[in-house]
């Protein structure tokens, strides 16, 4: 009878961009088809995330979340838009820290990290193993949530673009699968709201709808009346005019 593997521990560097991404598909994968840590990486193995997280004008590295490793397996398959390794990773889940940890904070407590002093060239690869006691060091010094923590909304890429990008997504999903040649303004943004929350962004219907009826203008939709008050919508003009409408065309 084979002996059950320990698990390992590493730290895995995540660009900001892909992070919506990667929480919503639970998959790693590295930047070259060459790669070679990411094949010692086995199931039960656990991760820390940590991403230079853009505060303000500054990228602080930081310690952002840990996961569990379900399985590894290969394919050719980007399915994070950077994952050019053949070996990828599917994660059972991952858990947030309900505030980012900066890795300067802690670099003096950690034993791989050899030269304090130039702590930041431990943190350039994307995949680095670490012991079991650093990596217990880091998680309980902070609480973590399965939510995806609002601190992300100060990533390099906005809020404002992601809400945007699920919008014209959304859109483009509906015009080639409605048969109509138009949406109820209401019901896309109850799809809209599903849409973004599927991503682990926690969006209340009010907060999407007033996000949609401020800045649809920018996206260049059309739009139409509706003869049913209760579909009726008011969306505002670049000069913050409102308009009333009900319905969005999809031709």
């Amino acid at each position: 009878m084979k002996s059950k593997k320990s698990p390992k521990y590493w730290i895995c560097r995540i660009d900001e961009k892909y992070l919506v991404n990667i929480n919503r598909k639970k998959i790693l994968g590295a930047k070259s088809p060459r790669a070679k840590t990411i094949k010692s990486i086995n199931a039960n193995d656990k991760i820390l995330f940590f991403t230079p997280l853009s505060i303000g004008k500054t990228k602080l590295r930081s310690f952002i979340g840990y996961g569990l490793v379900e399985n590894s397996f290969d394919n050719n398959k980007c399915f994070l838009g950077f994952d050019k390794s053949k070996r990828k990773i599917k994660l059972k889940g991952i858990k947030y820290f309900t505030e980012p940890i900066p890795t300067k904070k802690v670099a003096d407590n950690l034993k791989f990290i050899k030269n304090k002093k130039k702590y930041s060239d431990y943190f350039n690869s994307e995949f680095r193993e670490i012991s079991e006691e650093d990596f217990d060091y880091i998680i309980k010094r902070m609480n973590s949530s399965k939510a995806f923590p609002g601190y992300f909304e100060k990533m390099s890429f906005t809020m404002d673009e992601f809400l945007t990008n699920s919008i014209k997504g959304l859109y483009v999903l509906i015009k080639n699968t409605e048969t109509s040649n138009q949406i109820e303004i209401k019901r896309f943004i109850k799809l809209l709201h599903k849409l973004i929350n599927s991503y682990g962004i926690s969006k209340s219907y009010e907060n999407i709808e007033e996000y949609y009826v401020q800045n649809i203008w920018k996206l260049g939709f059309e739009h139409s009346p509706s003869r049913n008050p209760d579909n009726l919508v008011k969306l505002y003009d670049p000069r913050g005019n409102p308009h009333t409408f009900g319905y969005i065309k999809l031709n």
